[in-house]
């Protein structure tokens, strides 16, 4: 027997564990450099796109939100969108005024920075704080994102030439949504698709990093630590279960209450809201409506612009009686105009008490945005008057 055999092996095993370990830390090294590259293409590629169709944008238009700028889809398409925005009372699109776009550039550039520095360090907890870095600016990104995309849709001037009581505008995230006449869809592009990819590169660095004695010590540590690290996952899963289900009963009874409240609290005759003097309805208190004064005082109140005008069609008053016959302003909600010179729209989505959906509107160019919005016909007075003729057979 050669003495020497058995040291000559434990050094040639000591050798080849040497290589394994050394070809996992290339390997590891390798992906947090791809990790870093692939954060690259996100500065110039957009990382997401939101399109709009709209009545008069058939083809439609849309934006692409990229790290350091916002641009349209085609070359018009930001300044038609700004238009649409202007009717019902949002925000213009003006990217020097984006907060995202400030921030994003910074992140990025520190996830590149921070992915070469832990390609240099090449160890596990190098690579775990890149991944967590990672998780941390990426959440406080999307949510910075979803914070300004909720005040774009949320905090509407209140001189819009469209208001629609409790309507707010806020586009999807991810997804397709429908704003009156507007089809909203968002979804991530392709600057999105780079930084999911640096992402899985950074934690595949980890994973080999991890595993880099796979067959010795090191791998039964790791297979141990995803045993403990399942076994809690588990009993993290049945707690969140458990406690999912008391939040959504708690909650349930909480919105049972508020729903009782609020019906204790409406009264069902209000004093400000007197029956209509053609239907006996009760008069909105407010975008529909409008009352008749005649020559001798009298007066009489109307929960509708049909109403109105079935009281007038229907002959229950002459023309030489009328002192004054005023409807409600709908996009104003109380002001009353002249019911001879208002604009009409007879709306195919905005439904008005009595059923002809008929909205007025003091200036022509509100009823065209009104038409705009809310689509349907427009109408004189005169042809208000036929269409409730015709309709109610009077």
């Amino acid at each position: 027997m050669n003495p020497g055999a058995g040291g000559r092996s434990a050094r040639t095993s000591g050798c080849e564990e040497k290589d394994r370990m050394s070809n996992y830390r290339v390997r590891a090294r390798l992906l947090l450099l791809a990790a870093a590259l692939l954060l690259i293409p996100a500065w110039s590629l957009p990382l997401w796109s939101i399109r709009i169709v709209a009545p008069q944008y058939n083809d439609g238009l849309g934006m692409y939100i990229g790290v350091q700028d916002i641009v349209g889809h085609t070359q018009h398409d930001i300044q038609n969108i700004n238009i649409l925005n202007h009717y019902i009372g949002m925000k213009p699109i003006v990217p020097a005024e984006v907060t995202p776009l400030e921030v994003m550039p910074l992140a990025l550039a520190f996830l590149m920075g921070a992915a070469v520095v832990a390609m240099l360090i090449n160890r596990r907890w190098a690579a775990a704080a890149w991944l967590a870095a990672f998780v941390v600016v990426g959440a406080a990104g999307f949510y910075e994102f979803y914070s300004w995309n909720y005040d774009y849709g949320h905090n509407l001037s209140p001189d819009a030439p469209i208001k629609v009581p409790g309507m707010t505008y806020t586009p999807p995230l991810i997804g397709t949504k429908t704003l009156l006449t507007i089809r909203a869809s968002s979804y991530p592009h392709w600057g999105t698709a780079f930084v999911t990819l640096s992402f899985l590169a950074g934690l595949a660095a980890l994973v080999t990093l991890w595993r880099r004695g796979e067959g010795g010590p090191a791998a039964v540590a790791f297979r141990q630590l995803q045993a403990r690290v399942a076994a809690r996952t588990r009993a993290a899963a049945v707690l969140a279960v458990v406690a999912s289900a008391a939040l959504l009963a708690g909650c349930t009874g909480a919105a049972a209450s508020d729903a009782a409240d609020r019906r204790a609290e409406a009264p069902e005759f209000a004093p400000d809201q007197p029956p209509c003097d053609f239907c006996d309805g009760i008069i909105p208190a407010e975008r529909f409506g409008g009352e008749i004064v005649t020559r001798d005082g009298n007066t009489y109140r109307f929960m509708s612009v049909e109403c109105l005008a079935g009281f007038v069609a229907g002959g229950r008053i002459s023309e030489p009686e009328i002192h004054s016959m005023r409807v409600v302003d709908y996009n104003h909600g109380e002001r009353l105009i002249d019911a001879r010179t208002a604009h009409y729209v007879r709306s195919g989505l905005r439904e008005s008490p009595n059923g002809l959906n008929l909205l007025a509107a003091e200036a022509e160019v509100v009823a065209h945005n009104l038409h705009f919005f809310f689509l349907g016909d427009r109408l004189t007075w005169p042809e208000v008057l036929e269409l409730v003729r015709t309709e109610w057979s009077l």
